[in-house]
């Protein structure tokens, strides 16, 4: 369905449990920047087993409404989302953000912590990380990749983005890509080049986790973007009370290659945040 937001209409799939008034909601915030939720859609969709599912794409991607690119910002992505939670009369919801996700979701944190009931990073886009993905394919054997690698992180080098697909994507997993995977990917380069400076801004200190509200951190071992261990250096004490998990099998997207048991993190992660929130109502009360 279309739901208006402050700077167009998004596109929005609001999948309810059969009890939904009694089960929490879990938001996806899709990576890129500039990829719709399309990608990631099926794999997550044995979530509703447990939780009701929102799904949107947002402005600039997907079917949702191109927008002004003065807009295109990472407060505006924010307010986006809250604008989507208030048509679903959404108060308090857990939000799974996939690598470049990581901005928006950083961001409401600071913004409206209370609309957050739990974060979940998956393969989080880290800027002192992400120009390490050169040296990564280098020490792999592939020079052409890491090459390529080092012109879009390192130079901001957008002219060699075609090549950058052709060349270094499939480095991200560990598994071939299914026909049936690439054909959901929807991207857009115009929303990513006016992200990118924010997504590779490495003064930014607003803390990926905040005291109080549950969090969780799942990486891939073989993930050349988010290697486990340069995020947690990069986290730090942040990670203190995080839940980590790492998955021996994957690269960027353990959803495509180790779907059951990333889903079940996820799943096992809201059901006990809700037992934790449970017995603290039962204990104030």
């Amino acid at each position: 369905m279309r739901v208006a937001t402050s700077h167009g209409e998004v596109f929005a799939n609001f999948l309810r449990h059969e009890q939904s008034k009694q089960v929490p909601t879990l938001c996806l915030l899709p990576g890129g920047p500039g990829f719709s939720h399309r990608y990631l859609k099926d794999e997550l969709l044995p979530l509703k087993s447990s939780c009701n599912l929102l799904f949107f794409d947002p402005i600039g991607t997907g079917i949702s409404d191109p927008g002004d690119q003065a807009h295109w910002t990472v407060d505006e992505s924010a307010i986006e989302v809250l604008d989507v939670l208030d048509h679903f009369k959404l108060d308090h919801v857990y939000f799974l953000a996939h690598s470049a996700g990581t901005l928006t979701l950083r961001t409401l944190l600071a913004k409206a912590p209370k609309r957050v009931r739990g974060s979940l990073y998956s393969s989080p886009a880290i800027a002192q990380v992400l120009p390490g993905i050169a040296e990564i394919l280098r020490t792999r054997g592939d020079e052409q990749a890491a090459d390529i690698a080092k012109r879009l992180w390192k130079y901001g080098d957008f002219d060699c983005v075609a090549d950058y697909f052709e060349h270094v994507f499939e480095h991200y997993e560990t598994v071939p890509l299914p026909d049936s995977f690439v054909q959901r990917i929807e991207f857009n380069l115009d929303k990513f080049i006016a992200l990118f400076p924010a997504l590779m801004d490495d003064s930014e200190h607003t803390p990926l986790f905040r005291p109080g509200i549950p969090g969780a951190l799942l990486l891939g071992k073989e993930d050349p973007l988010a290697p486990p261990i340069a995020v947690q250096e990069a986290l730090g004490a942040q990670l203190k009370d995080v839940r980590v998990h790492c998955f021996e099998k994957s690269g960027h997207n353990m959803y495509l290659s180790e779907t059951d048991a990333a889903v079940l993190a996820v799943k096992e992660f809201i059901e006990d945040c809700e037992a934790e929130y449970a017995l603290k109502n039962k204990s104030d009360t």
